[in-house]
């Protein structure tokens, strides 16, 4: 933006919008084994209907920019919390399990439009100077939809039915598209209506071009272990009252570790090479987990900085996406590449990890490790990037770089 402050009120209530936006997921989360219970459908079904949105994120989160471009990014995000209202107020009517699952379908599609334009809105409501810091923020934004959902959940269905978690979902949806119905509308956000890029066209603009295919590669090796560790690491000390502390605990880490992000990549260092010293400490404390199994509370000390530090790098991803970007265009394509990629690891991950789990605790260590060193190494191409191809003439990035 021309004007050199940052809209904070607005930047909070964007970011709010994308905690309602991963509340889709969390809601199907927290409620699975009730709504497997109401419908009498299998397990499958139930987390095919909670997957969905992933998959849609998988298929669509590139060829979204291309809508974008021609629509706005306005009238994309406002739209799509306006469908995510109507689809929640469905929902708490408990309809029918294939009313519900096509719903799902929809509902991935307004999640896609939310996240992916969000954080580009953000960028252009912010000053310069602050735009790590609002990136960090936005971040947060996964991790606090599972905490708040969880934290809200059994009270409101132990007090009423299960579908009313939908109906607070619903109205929580709307209470944040009003606000942002007449605020967002001041703001200029510019983009380019001419894109007629087909499918195709469109991933293969993307992945050409190093700004916006790096930070979905960066974030791929990050969703291939982020859920599977928050899945299946507290079982492995083999301790019931441990399990339970850190299930509790590691959503909250990870916030905490994306804020940091946000606060480092500001003022200290540069986002790829935060991520890559990230990734790096990763292969250090995942081996200290290693061995700690006999030693319960190294256990928990070394798990609770892992988490820390995964969260670090889910919050230099994002803040890298305005820092190598070259124009609004390349944010939102960069946006899709995390979309994209970040839905392809969350997909592979869990199965993956839960498959060597067959063959020992000793799996997840090397599963951890191969994905770190594929990470840091991404972090170090990058920033050997930024270091070879410097902004053409006449052009800027967000932020200094070194």
């Amino acid at each position: 933006m021309e004007d050199n402050r940052t809209n904070w009120i607005l930047v909070f209530i964007l970011w709010i919008s994308g905690i309602v936006a991963a509340m889709q997921f969390a809601k199907f989360s927290v409620t699975f084994d009730f709504l497997k219970d109401q419908y009498n459908v299998s397990s499958f079904w139930i987390g095919l209907s909670l997957s969905i949105i992933g998959l849609i994120g998988l298929i669509f989160g590139v060829t979204i920019s291309i809508y974008v471009s021609k629509i706005g990014h306005k009238n994309v995000l406002l739209s799509c919390l306006l469908l995510g209202v109507i689809i929640s107020f469905i929902q708490a009517f408990h309809p029918i399990f294939p009313i519900l699952f096509i719903s799902r379908i929809i509902e991935g599609l307004s999640h896609l439009g939310i996240i992916v334009t969000a954080p580009v809105i953000m960028i252009s409501v912010s000053s310069e100077k602050h735009h790590s810091l609002v990136m960090g923020l936005w971040s947060s934004f996964f991790g606090m939809a599972f905490s708040i959902m969880a934290l809200i959940a059994k009270p409101i269905y132990e007090t009423f039915t299960i579908f009313t978690i939908f109906l607070v979902h619903a109205i929580l949806m709307a209470m944040i598209l009003v606000p942002l119905f007449f605020l967002v509308k001041k703001s200029f956000i510019p983009h380019n209506c001419e894109n007629n890029s087909s499918f195709f066209t469109a991933h293969k603009n993307v992945y050409s071009n190093w700004r916006t295919f790096s930070p979905g590669i960066l974030f791929f090796f990050h969703t291939f272990m982020y859920i599977a560790l928050f899945t299946f690491l507290p079982g492995l000390s083999g301790n019931e009252s441990t399990r339970n502390l850190l299930l509790i605990v590691l959503p909250l880490l990870s916030i905490i570790g994306t804020i940091i992000a946000g606060i480092v990549t500001q003022y200290f260092l540069s986002p790829s090479k935060l991520g890559m010293t990230a990734y790096f400490a990763l292969i250090m404390l995942i081996i200290a987990v290693k061995f700690s199994f006999e030693n319960n509370t190294f256990f928990i000390i070394a798990t609770f900085i892992l988490i820390l530090f995964s969260g670090i790098i889910q919050g230099s991803v994002f803040s890298l996406i305005p820092n190598i970007s070259l124009s609004t265009d390349e944010q939102t394509k960069g946006n899709g590449s995390v979309a994209q990629l970040g839905n392809l690891g969350s997909t592979l991950g869990s199965p993956v990890f839960s498959y060597f789990l067959l063959f020992g605790r000793n799996s997840v260590i090397i599963i951890v490790v191969i994905l770190s060193v594929l990470g840091a190494l991404t972090g170090l191409f990058i920033t050997n990037k930024i270091k070879d191809k410097p902004a053409p003439e006449g052009q800027k990035r967000s932020l200094p770089l070194e």
